[in-house]
């Protein structure tokens, strides 16, 4: 199939139904029904279920027969790590978690999502969060806006809140100090522990910071999408884009206004840590 995306313009909204219909069966019917030994830890704390698992391995052919282009999927690149070289390297791929925020998902949580995003030539071009529960699906493509259910989604963009989440998880500890010290003025908010979720909340003016040293393309390439083309600024600590192939640490995303605030002093105290 070509990968030319005027030869299916309605293509958007097949991916759309191919997440709903997919993940309805092997993720929203699996909600708090899962068994002990449909659970398990890639590594310490970092859990997988049967739910990622199957959804991933349905989703693959589903998407490949929309474009012919590699999957890089979170749980295909447990499986075999040199997948995730073909965002460099493939002229397109896709890009999926089929359950962020998985450990909410274990534990009964609603903050989980179903995410998936497209690349050409490195760069996010479309991009698919489905959150089960509630059925709300937020699709961007680029250069056509963001939308939610069919309505075009625009982030605040008047006087920011200064909210935000500013992710220490995975931060060297001779970071933490420096990362509070860049950003004085953000009142940080409850860690979602859901990607999907947190780049949603950014698009609805719940937060308007949102920072993460970790930077994988399946955790990042759909919701970095939807927020800048809801009208937010998305990039990497110098200041270039975030192009999900890239492995590098640190990723912002937030109201400009406060981009320019805090990014030059991100850039600076994390410089030595990211080269």
């Amino acid at each position: 199939m070509t990968n030319d995306s005027s030869a299916d313009p309605n293509w958007i909204d097949a991916v759309s139904d191919i997440i709903r219909r997919i993940a309805t069966v092997e993720v929203l019917d699996r909600f708090k029904q899962l068994a002990d030994d449909e659970i398990h830890e890639k590594s310490p704390g970092d859990l997988v279920t049967i739910a990622d698992r199957e959804c991933e391995l349905a989703l693959i052919p589903e998407l490949q027969a929309v474009r012919n282009a590699p999957v890089v999927g979170e749980e295909s690149v447990a499986a075999d790590p040199s997948l995730i070289d073909q965002l460099g390297t493939a002229p397109a791929a896709w890009i999926v978690d089929p359950v962020d925020g998985t450990a909410n998902f274990v534990k009964g949580s609603d903050d989980f999502a179903v995410m998936v995003a497209y690349s050409e030539g490195g760069a996010t071009v479309a991009a698919w969060i489905w959150l089960p529960v509630t059925d709300v699906m937020v699709r961007a493509e680029q250069g056509s806006g963001t939308w939610r259910n069919g309505t075009r989604l625009q982030a605040p963009l008047g006087t920011p809140q200064r909210h935000g989440i500013v992710k220490d998880r995975y931060l060297p500890d001779t970071l933490k100090d420096p990362i509070a010290a860049a950003t004085p003025t953000i009142n940080r908010t409850l860690d979602r522990r859901c990607a999907g979720v947190e780049y949603l909340d950014m698009v609805d003016g719940g937060i308007d910071t949102l920072f993460y040293w970790r930077t994988h393309p399946w955790d990042h390439a759909p919701g970095t999408l939807l927020a800048s083309e809801a009208g937010l600024r998305v990039g990497r600590l110098d200041g270039s884009p975030y192009l999900p192939g890239v492995a590098e640490k640190g990723l912002l995303t937030a109201h400009p206004e406060i981009w320019d605030e805090i990014g030059p002093g991100l850039d600076s105290a994390t410089a030595h840590a990211r080269s």
